[in-house]
């Protein structure tokens, strides 16, 4: 007997591809919904981590999809994205509406908004808790090395990524450009004049 070839999944994209060659194999005749997706998708990534398997989350990150999809549908965010999606749209146009979504965002390139290689002078102010680590269990996190903050095209929402020499980076999302300066001048007192802005970068803080 021949063995069936398995299809190759890399990338959460990879699991989504094939979902769509499939849908109702994978999620079921009654079960053709975003509830019914994202079951399959947190399920399979928990599969993938029990095993020690790594699933990347693919180019563009996955996880800027998440929050960059109810800007581009509704300019404002949701903690739980694909329940307002069905809420406001139904269940059958919610999934084809995700599905168009995911498309156009695989389309596009991540853009480099604003930089800057903090230098001794910044020091975590202690403000956002968040960066300080809890003492208990001896947890500090240090001034990054680079911080980028990074956006896309026709929608305001933009990512933080500090980076670190030796860590991995911390990322956090805001609404806007202007909110994460004001975020990080919080957290690290870097004033704005300190940054390097590409020409998107000084389009969207002059709005």
């Amino acid at each position: 007997m021949t063995a069936i070839e398995q299809p190759l999944i890399k990338t959460i994209y990879d699991l989504f591809d094939l979902v769509r060659t499939r849908p109702k194999m994978y999620l079921g005749n009654n079960g053709i919904t975003l509830t019914a997706l994202m079951a399959l998708v947190t399920g399979y990534k928990f599969a993938c981590f029990y095993n020690g398997v790594e699933l990347d989350e693919g180019t563009p990150p996955y996880s800027h999809f998440v929050h960059w999809i109810t800007y581009r549908l509704f300019g404002k965010p949701s903690s739980l994205p694909w329940e307002f999606m069905e809420d406001q749209l139904g269940q059958s146009v919610a999934f084809s509406t995700f599905l168009e979504m995911l498309d156009e965002f695989r389309s596009l390139q991540p853009c480099l908004l604003a930089s800057i290689q903090p230098s001794s002078k910044h020091q975590l102010t202690g403000k956002v808790l968040i960066h300080q680590g809890n003492p208990e269990d001896s947890l500090h996190r240090y001034v990054p090395s680079t911080i980028a903050i990074i956006g896309y095209p026709n929608v305001s929402v933009c990512f933080i990524s500090y980076e670190y020499s030796s860590d991995p980076p911390y990322e956090i999302m805001y609404d806007s450009l202007k909110e994460a300066l004001k975020f990080i001048k919080r957290d690290i007192n870097i004033q704005i004049s300190e940054w390097n802005f590409t020409e998107m970068g000084n389009d969207r803080l002059a709005t």
